[in-house]
């Protein structure tokens, strides 16, 4: 049973990431860093693809936008920034 909302597509995706990790730490050690390297990167990637079932969802609420209502400052107030400034 799929409980975590991903197509069978990202399924897969996550599953070949899985593949590449195992497969890639047993290449030999070159550099001292490449497995915290790859740890990233594969993390990165399965990241991006956990996410997606998520941007679905909120794609599926997408309200209108709303502006964002910020109150004009007076002239007044203006001034006393200015000259608070100084």
């Amino acid at each position: 049973m799929n409980n975590t909302n991903l197509t069978p597509q990202e399924q897969l995706v996550l599953d070949h990431s899985v593949a590449l990790w195992n497969a890639a730490v047993q290449l030999p050690k070159e550099h001292e860093d490449d497995i915290n390297e790859l740890r990233h990167h594969v993390h990165a990637i399965q990241n991006l693809v956990g996410a997606r079932p998520t941007w679905r969802a909120l794609n599926l609420k997408k309200a209108p936008a709303t502006k964002l209502l910020i109150p004009k400052t007076s002239t007044n107030d203006q001034q006393q920034q200015t000259s608070g400034d100084a």
